[in-house]
């Protein structure tokens, strides 16, 4: 789901997904960052965070760390989401950080904010 309708999917989770009562950084917002993260840390550095299919001969690795990245997003975001939550956040991270990235290069202070992110947070638990 890319596009419009993605991006659509994605703001309309990102409004509803959490009472304005939160303190902080909603849950949504913590969930979208990260995964904008891992795919600005596979655009801009060429890390390998997703497999090519099970025929792949990283797969275990990558889904090995994937769970790992995983644990950490779910203990540093409040509250519980939805799969359908998770899920369109995943695809709208994915998106939009895939378009910012093609528009205004990894140098971006936006594409950065997120690389800071990954290396503060995924990467120290990543298998190296």
């Amino acid at each position: 789901m890319t596009g419009w309708l993605g991006s659509a999917l994605g703001v309309a989770i990102l409004a509803t997904a959490v009472s304005p009562a939160v303190a902080g950084p909603r849950p949504t917002d913590i969930f979208f960052r990260y995964h904008a993260a891992i795919n600005a840390a596979q655009l801009c550095e060429g890390w390998r965070l997703e497999p090519k299919g099970y025929a792949d001969p990283e797969w275990s690795r990558i889904a090995a760390d994937r769970h790992r990245m995983d644990r950490v997003i779910a203990q540093k975001t409040p509250g519980e989401l939805s799969s359908t939550q998770r899920l369109g956040l995943m695809l709208s991270a994915k998106d939009i950080s895939s378009r910012v990235i093609a528009e205004s290069g990894c140098d971006a202070p936006r594409v950065q904010g997120w690389l800071s992110v990954f290396h503060s947070d995924l990467e120290t638990v990543l298998a190296r």
